[in-house]
């Protein structure tokens, strides 16, 4: 039987209405047979609870681990970590990896990213006592300083001149009733790898698509997050305002060519123009927040911005960057007013000089015993591999949908070497500010790789995600020997400061103590001749003349596993500098020792 016509009149110029000529009406086509995974067909109860469980177990190991800071050598956490903490990185990315090529259910995967947070960001904080990195206990004593005084301290340290993270937290210390952060420093890794690891998965969701492809581009993320600037720092802050603005940015702000339009007007995707204006005005805020908290990630963010502007891919993106320049101005000739004014230096050095900062960010850092040569170098070998499989996804994503944007987004902030070493951390920083994009165009390579031959690479994806979580814990602990802090440290470190007179100094035998985590502008923390006490230790104590000298455990390991030295070299030092007869033996537990002047 033929299918019934329809014929329906047409509006002529001069208003007649004529009939068309009949057509068959619309018939549905069936749609064409799509393969379904079979891991998407309904499940048992086992395949659906096995994920969840496996990763549940794997954080119960992670959590009844513990290492010996005092066994740590050159190879840092890595060399201590027990088998209960492998085995819970090995079960947790088996958890997820199960679930994602499963049901994908969103809840359950955001549950499994949290827990890949924890074994891989998270397994010092986990496994050790105390929070790690003598400068994220400078940054409590910067907080603790404004807290006390209500003020920011004056001719200092050069960081107060951008004293936003520090304030902050002070007021929130002071709003809880002096609360003991001590517990946020431990924490702050993880928390804020899962923060960024989020603001991964979106942008992932505007650049890539698909259900399943933006939480691997976040597990990616955090598997390669060695870098370790997620510390309790305002680079850590940063880094979560720089996420708000891409993901607004790429979102409610994106844009949209008008075909055919002789100039490419781009308008936002978002027709709401209340949501398109809330967005403006977050990244607004956003922006002068950053300008204030930290030196370097503002100029990294403009390069960026400045990308996707030129192409007109952020509807109102030139005013976006007229607001960057103008916090950035506003707040570096009335707040950085001390920092231009006195340290002008620290900004200028190396402008120009890619040569020398490199050899201080990559050739000057390559030194150490075996363990730390080959955490260095896996470090350098990791950064390749990053940038190398984000430039094969790049290719493949212009190919599919002809952008070609992202890789010179993620690559923009490598201008910086040419501008500033940045303390010998600019490479660092570089690959921290393009990491998000990096992440997610390496998904798209092994996206298109695996619906090539699904069967053969699923073993070897999961394999490979085990084996790259593992490396990042191996590469992130790497310094743990040196920069791994027992609470014991901390304490004696307090009770010595705060026996100092008013107006006298204290300096530690090397630089990897938490100096400065109390009494910061009222003791005098740092060397003023020597760069450190240990560089000629007899010489330096005579020309500085300290209230008193002390010695950590991490402090003799540093000299061991990077310079070479002989365990107890400390000891050694300090007693050459008692038998000067200017000082005196205070404390000697047997593994701190606290000299004071006589």
């Amino acid at each position: 039987m033929s299918a019934p016509t329809v014929s329906r009149p047409v509006a002529t110029p001069i208003g007649l209405l004529v009939p068309l000529a009949p057509r068959p009406a619309a018939v549905p086509r069936p749609a064409p047979a799509i393969p379904t995974p079979a891991a998407a067909a309904p499940r048992t109860w086992p395949a659906a609870v096995l994920p969840p469980v496996a990763a549940l177990v794997g954080v119960g190991l992670l959590a009844v681990s513990r290492v010996d800071q005092d066994a740590m050598g050159g190879l840092g956490l890595a060399g201590v970590l027990p088998v209960t903490a492998w085995a819970a990185i090995v079960l947790v990315v088996l958890g997820a990896a199960g679930e994602l090529l499963g049901r994908a259910r969103p809840r359950v995967l955001a549950g499994l990213t949290a827990a890949l947070a924890l074994v891989t960001t998270g397994v010092a904080s986990v496994v050790e006592p105390a929070a790690r990195m003598a400068v994220s206990w400078l940054h409590l004593g910067f907080i603790q300083a404004i807290a006390v005084h209500g003020e920011v301290p004056v001719g200092v340290d050069s960081r107060f001149s951008w004293a936003g993270f520090f304030s902050q937290w002070a007021f929130l210390s002071d709003a809880a009733g002096g609360v003991d952060l001590d517990g946020v420093l431990r924490w702050a890794p993880p928390v804020f790898a899962l923060i960024w690891a989020t603001a991964v998965l979106v942008i992932a969701r505007r650049i890539l698509g698909g259900t399943r492809a933006p939480w691997v581009a976040a597990w990616l993320f955090l598997a390669l997050n060695w870098i370790e600037q997620d510390y309790f720092s305002p680079q850590a802050t940063a880094m979560v305002l720089v996420g708000a603005v891409w993901v607004l940015a790429l979102g409610p702000l994106a844009t949209r060519h008008v075909p055919g339009s002789r100039w490419r007007m781009a308008h936002p995707r978002n027709t709401d123009p209340g949501v398109v204006v809330t967005a403006w005005g977050l990244i607004g805020l956003s922006l002068v927040a950053l300008a204030v908290s930290h030196q370097l990630t503002p100029f990294a963010l403009f390069v960026q911005l400045g990308v996707l502007v030129a192409v007109g891919r952020v509807y109102g993106g030139r005013g976006l960057l007229l607001v960057l320049v103008a916090a950035v101005a506003a707040w570096v000739v009335l707040g950085g007013k001390e920092f231009w004014l006195n340290q002008l230096a620290l900004a200028t050095g190396g402008v120009g000089d890619a040569g020398g900062s490199m050899a201080v960010a990559l050739a000057d850092r390559l030194v150490g015993d075996l363990g730390q040569l080959g955490v260095k170098v896996g470090r350098v070998v990791l950064a390749g591999a990053t940038v190398a499989l984000a430039a094969v996804g790049a290719l493949l994503l212009r190919r599919r949908t002809g952008d070609m944007v992202w890789l010179p987004l993620a690559l923009a902030p490598a201008g910086l070497v040419l501008v500033q070493s940045y303390g010998g951390e600019v490479l660092l920083r570089v690959l921290l500010y393009g990491l998000p994009f990096l992440a997610v165009l390496g998904t798209e390579a092994l996206r298109t790789l695996y619906r090539r031959r699904p069967r053969l690479l699923r073993p070897v994806l999961v394999v490979g995600l085990v084996l790259l979580a593992a490396a990042t814990v191996t590469i992130r602990g790497g310094n743990d020997a040196y920069t791994s802090l027992r609470p014991s440290e901390i304490a004696l470190t307090r009770q010595v400061l705060d026996a100092a007179p008013a107006g006298s100094t204290v300096l530690p035998l090397s630089s990897t103590a938490p100096t400065q985590v109390t009494r910061v502008g009222e003791v005098t923390q740092t060397p003023r001749v020597c760069d450190q006490i240990s560089d000629d230790p007899v010489r330096c104590a005579l020309v500085e003349d300290p209230q008193a000298i002390f010695s950590l455990p991490t402090m003799d390991a540093e000299g061991v596993v990077l310079d070479g030295r002989t365990p107890g070299w400390s000891r050694t030092a300090l007693a050459a500098i008692v038998a000067t007869g200017h000082y005196r033996v205070a404390v000697d537990d047997g593994l701190a020792v606290v000299l004071v002047r006589v």
